[in-house]
């Protein structure tokens, strides 16, 4: 395929699949951020909807003790219970290709942010993390954790 970027065909099919998944049309897709193991699309469609899709990478960092699928399954159980931050509600899942993807919540990346804030912002926003991290553990049990297929090591 002399000529053809790959990339642009990977992209082009990840946006064409998001928008039959999403059953919106598509005006900007763009790569919003880079983890270990996946590439999180920030979406918006001619309806004014505003998405993030995360997709598997064929080169990750590491192996990942679980999906994508999986995680959009815990992701869909933790905003049903109706916590005090908001956590972004799962539109779509696929398995082929691994990706997911969910309603968009307007905010400033922490990574971009942090280092402007002031340290009692930065306290404040520890608390509100420790606090949510403790409703989880109060809400989302261990007994749930096997109906998502969540996997746990308990190893360091």
């Amino acid at each position: 395929m002399k000529g053809i970027n790959s990339t642009n065909i990977n992209l082009d099919f990840l946006k064409t699949r998001a928008q039959k998944l999403l059953g919106r049309e598509i005006v900007l897709f763009k790569l919003h951020a880079s983890g270990a193991c996946n590439d999180a699309y920030y979406i918006e469609t001619t309806d004014g909807g505003k998405y993030i899709v995360k997709s598997e990478r064929t080169t990750k960092e590491f192996q990942p003790q679980n999906t994508l699928q999986i995680e959009a399954k815990v992701a869909q159980q933790i905003s049903n219970l109706n916590l005090f931050i908001p956590t972004p509600k799962v539109c779509f899942v696929s398995e082929d290709p691994c990706m997911y993807g969910y309603h968009y919540i307007d905010g400033d990346l922490m990574i971009d942010t942090w280092p402007n804030l002031s340290e009692k912002e930065r306290i404040r926003i520890c608390h509100n993390l420790g606090n949510f991290h403790a409703e989880i553990g109060k809400k989302y049990t261990k007994d749930m954790a096997p109906t998502s297929g969540f996997e746990s090591s308990q190893s360091p």
